[in-house]
């Protein structure tokens, strides 16, 4: 099992709104409101399968409305 956080810029007003979408989704364990350059950042559990379990939660993450950039980060334990 891998981990990574995904920084989120939304569109004015809507950080709450797209946490609330992001923290439902499976894989994704927290997503938290934050201040600073960024509005939300989720962490998300990767399964075995690498990349293609991140590109799917990712592609869900970026489905949702209000988002206007992110910046994923995979740790490296």
């Amino acid at each position: 099992m891998h981990e990574a956080f995904m920084l989120v810029e939304t569109d004015t007003g809507m950080a709450f709104s797209v946490a609330d979408e992001i923290s439902k989704l499976d894989g994704v364990e927290t997503a938290q409101t934050v201040t600073g350059p960024y509005d939300v950042i989720a962490h998300i559990k990767i399964g075995d399968e690498g990349s293609e379990s991140l590109k799917s939660i990712a592609k869900s993450i970026h489905s949702i409305d209000g988002i206007s950039y992110t910046m994923t980060s995979v740790a490296v334990h």
